[in-house]
């Protein structure tokens, strides 16, 4: 949270180099950090793993009704993604089309601000698809009890079982799955492309700005990638025991563990990636510097 907060206070009111659009989605991305990781603390996600069944499941004793804060937590981690394609895209268009870059101004920019949230909300919606059912429950229960030491039927939670007894697929909690893949290949996709074209063709177009311009664009692109591997280590390499529900039934074998350090990992990741940021762009260095000398 604090790290978060400081980068949005030097983003404000101390650079001067990262303007427009593009300063505006840095904060969003910085509250978006802060939000999730509040969430985080506050609802204490976990996900259990039991042969064919994924169970994400909350602890929380903060509220009697825990449904609201599951969909904004999902939400939450859903938005990066979407986040993250629209900062690749407006760098890509600010390099090699600034016909395009219109898109991004006036009332368009509100459309861009609001799209991850807007993504974010409908593919945690989406879960909604995995309610839990008796079917779930009782295939689940035993499991739960003995890892958990609670009656499933009174923890807020999500079911993915993909597959019946007698492997017909069970299309609610596929479609689920089959939607948020699709979601990370498309925007993952649209990151790929713009950072390979951006790495193949930059050092052509950046001689046609200012020594000082080229600089900063070769900083941004840096910053970029590491905003590009940070969700492939923090938030999706975690996620692989989750792809259980799928694999299993098909591999044969008995899987019963809480896979609970993947929230941890995750949480993890919104500090680490504004400290990467700060680190980069050499006017958050040198700010950072002088506050340091002055403390001192």
């Amino acid at each position: 949270l604090t790290i978060n907060s400081f980068l949005i206070y030097l983003t404000v009111f101390h650079v001067k180099s990262v303007t427009g659009f593009y300063k505006k989605i840095i904060v969003l991305f910085a509250i978006q950090g802060i939000l999730l990781s509040g969430l985080e603390i506050i609802g204490r996600p976990f996900v259990h793993n039991y042969n064919k069944a994924m169970i994400f499941f909350s602890l929380s004793t903060w509220f009697e009704s825990y449904l609201l804060i599951q969909i904004m937590v999902a939400m939450l981690g859903g938005m990066y993604v979407y986040v993250l394609a629209v900062q690749f895209l407006y760098r890509y268009f600010y390099l090699f089309n600034l016909a395009m870059i219109h898109a991004f101004k006036g009332i368009k920019r509100l459309v861009w601000m609001m799209y991850p949230f807007l993504g974010g909300m409908l593919t945690s919606l989406t879960l909604l698809l995995c309610l839990p059912e008796e079917y779930s429950d009782e295939y689940e229960r035993i499991s739960f009890i003995e890892n958990n030491n609670r009656n499933i039927s009174d923890t807020p939670r999500f079911s993915i079982i993909i597959f019946n007894d007698n492997f017909s697929i069970r299309w609610k909690n596929a479609t689920f799955v089959i939607f948020a893949v699709l979601i990370v290949i498309f925007h993952f996709g649209v990151v790929l492309y713009c950072g390979l074209k951006m790495h193949y063709h930059m050092k052509d177009q950046v001689q046609q700005l200012s020594i000082k311009n080229q600089e900063l664009e070769k900083q941004f692109f840096k910053a970029l990638v590491v905003q590009g591997l940070g969700p492939t280590v923090f938030l999706f390499l975690p996620v692989i025991p989750i792809i259980g529900p799928i694999l299993v039934p098909f591999l044969n074998i008995e899987v019963d563990w809480q896979t609970s350090l993947i929230y941890p990992l995750i949480g993890l990741y919104p500090p680490m990636n504004s400290i990467a940021f700060m680190l980069i762009v050499a006017e958050y260095r040198n700010i950072i510097k002088r506050f340091v000398f002055c403390f001192h």
